[in-house]
């Protein structure tokens, strides 16, 4: 009998599972993550149900169920579950042996692979990492996408010395654009297994066109794939390169890779005409110039279109390879030369990269230096930035993760045991150190190295979350209403859909436009081991902080920096007060503090959100109102599938992207907050026996109005004398009260005057009116 690998072909099918089911039942209903119809066989009617994300059926009028797209195959056309399995195995295009019958991954090319939807920018959590350079023995990249089709073009990155890299795909979208998606060699770093995955480089990521460099002392820095392979079609012995992710992933490319290729450290850029364009040029000429290199940007004629090119020259406009190579003279030659730090100084030549003086020495990094009359560099920090700038050991190793507001390493320092990540006080000494051993310059001060890396670094910020989820593609499959139930454990309901898509939508909001308002945090609720942490410190990934600290003092401020979403672990053994404290906290949209290296206290926009754990389910003390927490309880019997959430992270943050993009809000509207999530706010809290004791008599009787007195004496039965001042006494029944929506007004009966707590009005239905509330004082008085 033939053997196949079912376990491969189920996932590849389940990968598949909206095409394939949109084929085998063509009046089937997608709702959400199921599809339905009548039964197996796809008549009418909706007690059928197929679930898109695990691959579980059940005909609900029925008995017929299975686990997987191949027992349903099996079950809608009448065949084995082997026939269903190579049945399934041909529609996908994937490789059969004939002799054994057992499925290969490596054996053939598949027309259409089929591979689960990834992230588009690996995360930390992701197990899948590129193998770079493919390996010889790899099977060929994919043809075509699953849910995209054939694409228009498509690119094979290359190194320089021809090795395969990974490839990028251009698609045609239905409303008539285009979707650019990278596809990579990727190893499973769990399982071993490799395989082709939908899935972007890991960063720096490769140029394109290197493999093409000929003996060229100069190059031409293009925008987009395209343009390259145009331009080279022209045979004008230039060298021509440009990169992946089009004018906003310019900072993620591989500049550096360009030093040992570019001789003459002289490159030319020819922007798009348009303001991305053009910003993306001007943000790469800074980094090349950090890179020691002279940078031109041709100056594109006004009365060119929008977006014109290279491409739109030669193809549209019908240029000759001789006219290409005049523009790019006459351009180049009025273009000024792009020198971030100063202008040369004098005696250091700066023509422009023409063929006659391609092979011209560029700016030195000393040559920049600040003097005095005897021509010795001085010690100051304005020479330390430059060194740090422009030296080729040192350019591009400083930046600022203005998430995490923090000076770091991004490449790995000269000196003996550097590493990269946080740039530490003994950095500060390690460079000072190797200045004076490599630059012939002594720096005294230690303030004077810190303040040049700190000048440095905030000329070279990024955003690591942002630049995570800028790389993300959503794979169109519902996940965020459903994550607290499918990875959490937590009931299906409308409560928890809405909670958990909106928790995600603040999370992303928080990250992408920092010190937004987004106070709110789910609370996580079950007994102890469940992994109620783990689930946040999957979600969390890398940027995940669970370090206890006191809400206000001066060094929780510090503490959520660098911090995506911060978990306060064990909330019902908070006090009142400290309750109190932690909600003003995590309801603070910006901090001010002083930053390292800083000597001003500054307001920094608060970028994490807050994700609460707790054992015990009466855990809100605070009577008043707790709309800002939405607790999550994981009933007995339940628990976390941490392996799916881990699965899902970069969907659901995919999701929550688009959504957000989409203008969907993160916030409760007061009918939901009424309707679903104070009712559940309420079932967590701390039981009050006095509460209970005033809803047990108020309920059994049709009182229209009570004063505080008569609670204390008639429902309550205490002491008044011995209670002292009674202040405790009446805001507790006030609060017991409020919960009941019962009003405290003023009531006036001939000449006294009291106070005294009305019943709700519409529990009022059939009672005699009160005749002497004065409406007026009735109408004006708070809540």
């Amino acid at each position: 009998m033939d053997k196949l690998d079912f376990k491969s072909i189920a996932d590849a099918a389940l990968s598949a599972a909206k095409q394939l089911l949109s084929e085998w039942y063509p009046q089937g209903r997608f709702d959400g993550r199921e599809m339905r119809c009548g039964d197996v066989q796809g008549g009418e009617g909706d007690s059928f149900s197929v679930n898109i994300v695990t691959g579980m059926w059940a005909d609900f009028a029925g008995t017929e169920k299975g686990g997987d797209l191949i027992s349903l195959y099996a079950a809608r056309f009448g065949v084995s579950n082997l026939e269903a399995a190579k049945a399934i195995a041909g529609r996908l295009g994937m490789a059969v042996a004939r002799d054994l019958g057992v499925y290969q991954s490596k054996a053939v090319a598949p027309a259409v692979v089929q591979i689960k939807p990834d992230s588009i920018e690996r995360s930390a959590r992701t197990p899948w990492c590129p193998v770079v350079p493919v390996p010889a023995d790899a099977p060929a990249y994919p043809q075509a996408h699953i849910k995209r089709g054939k694409p228009e073009m498509q690119w094979e990155y290359r190194s320089y010395a021809g090795e395969l890299l990974g490839v990028v795909y251009r698609f045609k979208t239905s409303d008539g654009g285009k979707e650019v998606l990278p596809c990579v060699y990727a190893r499973n770093s769990e399982t071993g297994r490799e395989e082709w995955r939908w899935m972007q480089w890991a960063e720096p990521r490769p140029l394109y066109g290197l493999d093409r460099f000929g003996s060229g002392q100069w190059a031409l820095l293009v925008e987009g794939e395209k343009c390259v392979d145009v331009f080279n079609s022209l045979a004008l012995n230039i060298n021509c390169v440009s990169w992946s992710g089009g004018s906003k992933a310019y900072a993620k490319a591989d500049w550096p890779s360009l030093v040992p290729l570019v001789p003459s450290k002289k490159i030319v850029i020819w922007p798009d005409h348009d303001e991305p364009g053009m910003k993306a040029a001007e943000g790469i000429a800074k980094i090349l110039a950090r890179l020691g290199f002279e940078v031109r940007i041709l100056a594109i004629p006004a009365d060119k279109p929008e977006a014109w090119d290279v491409a739109d020259a030669v193809l549209e406009d019908g240029w000759t390879p001789e006219q290409v190579r005049s523009f790019i003279t006459e351009k180049v030659q009025a273009a000024s030369s792009y020198v971030e730090q100063s202008p040369a100084p004098t005696g250091v030549t700066d023509t422009p990269p023409t063929a006659d003086n391609a092979g011209a020495e560029p700016v030195s990094w000393d040559a920049q230096l600040i003097r005095n009359s005897e021509g010795v560099a001085k010690d100051v920090w304005h020479n330390v930035a430059y060194i740090l700038q422009l030296h080729p050991a040192l350019a591009g190793m400083v930046a600022y993760d203005c998430f995490s507001n923090k000076v770091v390493k991004r490449l790995t320092p000269p000196w003996v045991g550097g590493k990269q990540g946080e740039w530490t006080d003994q950095d500060d000494r390690e460079l000072s150190f190797w200045i004076a051993a490599k630059c012939y310059l002594t720096i005294r001060s230690i303030e004077t190295i810190g303040q040049a890396v700190m000048h440095v670094a905030k000329r070279n910020q990024f955003n690591p979350v942002e630049n995570y989820l800028n790389g993300l593609v959503w794979d169109d499959f519902d996940r965020t209403a459903y994550w607290l139930h499918e990875c959490v454990g937590a009931a299906d309901n409308e409560y928890t859909r809405l909670v958990g898509k909106l928790f995600l939508r603040g999370m992303v909001k928080r990250a992408m436009h920092p010190g937004c308002k987004f106070d709110n945090s789910i609370i996580l609720i079950g007994s102890q081991g469940l992994g109620k942490s783990t689930v946040w410190k999957i979600l969390g990934g890398e940027w995940f902080a669970d370090t206890p600290f006191k809400p206000g003092d001066k060094d929780s401020y510090m503490m959520v920096q660098g911090a995506w979403l911060y978990e306060l672990s064990e909330l019902e053994q908070f006090n009142r007060a400290e309750s109190t404290a932690i909600k003003a906290f995590t309801a603070s949209s910006t901090d001010r503090f002083r930053l390292p290296y800083g000597k001003r206290v500054e307001a920094v926009p608060r970028v994490c959100v807050f994700g609460g754990t707790t054992n015990n389910l009466e855990i809100f003390k605070d009577q008043t109102g707790n709309r800002r927490y939405w607790p999550v309880e994981i009933p007995p019997g339940s628990r976390p599938n941490l392996e799916l959430l881990a699965e899902w992270r970069d969907q659901l943050f995919a999701q929550a992207l688009h959504e957000v993009r989409a203008g969907e809000r993160s916030y409760a509207t007061p009918d939901e907050s009424l309707r679903l999530i104070e009712p559940v706010c309420q079932n967590f809290e701390v039981s009050d026996a006095w509460a209970e004791a005033i809803e047990a008599f108020l309920s059994g009787n049709t009182r229209a109005e009570i004063t505080t007195q008569e609670i204390m004496s008639e429902v309550l039965r205490l002491d008044l004398s011995a209670l002292g001042t009674p202040r405790a006494a009446e805001t507790r029944i006030g609060q017991a009260m409020n919960k009941l929506g019962w009003r405290k007004v003023r009531k006036v009966v001939g000449n006294r005057r009291y106070y005294a707590y009305v019943r709700p009005a519409q529990a009022l239905v059939g009672v005699e009116a009160v005749d002497c509330i004065q409406e007026k004082e009735y109408a004006d008085l708070p809540l």
